[in-house]
């Protein structure tokens, strides 16, 4: 026996619900803006892993979010030891185990300096504006 599909209605919304529809997307986006500042000026993190997708990095970048490929010895003591705490030095590109073994990991250096001084690629270009429209005006 076939089930009868129903209908799709149409809702109509009046102005009130217009209005509070915005008024919590506002509130969303503005809770969400608040814990991005707070998680951002609080914790820095990191994904470690033997390899890492190049969209995946270049996003994590873009958000703050340091990927870091270790060699599979590495990874395996990770592993095996779930929930150590590491040292991140994104200066140097090491990571640091519990047990003092430090190893490198690859990072380019724009990432790097997006990083470390807390710009994305649009602010780099905007601490760089004056030295761009002088360069226009000798064009």
């Amino acid at each position: 026996m076939k089930q009868a599909i129903p209908e799709k209605t149409s809702i109509q919304f009046d102005a009130s619900h217009i209005g509070a529809l915005a008024h919590l997307f506002r509130a969303e986006v503005y809770r969400s803006t608040i814990w991005r500042v707070r998680f951002d000026n609080t914790t820095n993190w990191a994904v470690v892993s033997t390899g890492i997708a190049d969209i995946f990095r270049n996003n994590s970048l873009k958000n703050g979010l340091l990927p870091v490929i270790v060699e599979e010895a590495t990874s395996g003591w990770l592993l095996a030891n779930p929930g150590a705490e590491l040292t991140v030095d994104l200066a140097a590109g090491t990571l640091t185990l519990p047990t003092g073994l430090e190893v490198s990991f690859p990072i380019e250096a724009f990432a790097r300096h997006c990083l470390l001084n807390g710009v994305d690629e649009l602010g780099y270009l905007l601490s760089r504006s004056r030295e761009m429209e002088a360069y226009e005006r000798r064009a």
